[in-house]
């Protein structure tokens, strides 16, 4: 998902602007929700996180900080967990598109015969190598 995106989704959500250039601190702890979402759910560098709501990469830093220590602990931050947590989980939904997510059954399915496979090719070679030996010596 696009930082766009999830800026405009946590200010639906907070009903604030977050590229308001303030410290009050509801907007400190928008931000911070939205740094530690594009963290989370982008490739996106800490730089352009914060070029998207005119701060830099320090800022950025500091928010995920903020975030980890304080929203996620103190009872009186608890309604940007929530946000946080609604959030992440549209964002979640809206990038399941992985086959692991869409069908997790087939794609572990998939994945242990292919170890399986694999496993087996090593003991072959294994054995082989050792006939090699046994038969050199």
């Amino acid at each position: 998902m696009k930082l766009e995106k999830i800026r405009e989704i946590v200010e639906n959500s907070t009903k604030l602007n977050i590229k308001v250039k303030t410290r009050k601190r509801e907007l400190v702890y928008s931000r911070a929700v939205f740094f530690k979402l594009a963290k989370a759910h982008t490739r996106e560098s800490l730089s352009s996180i914060g070029k998207s709501v005119k701060k830099d990469h320090a800022t950025v830093l500091h928010g995920i900080k903020v975030f980890d220590e304080q929203i996620s602990v103190y009872k009186d931050t608890q309604e940007y967990l929530k946000i946080f947590e609604r959030i992440d989980n549209i964002i979640r939904k809206a990038n399941s598109t992985r086959e692991k997510d869409r069908s997790p059954g087939t794609y572990y399915r998939r994945k242990y015969a292919n170890t399986l496979l694999a496993l087996r090719e090593e003991l072959r070679n294994n054995r082989l190598l050792k006939e090699q030996l046994v038969n050199r010596g």
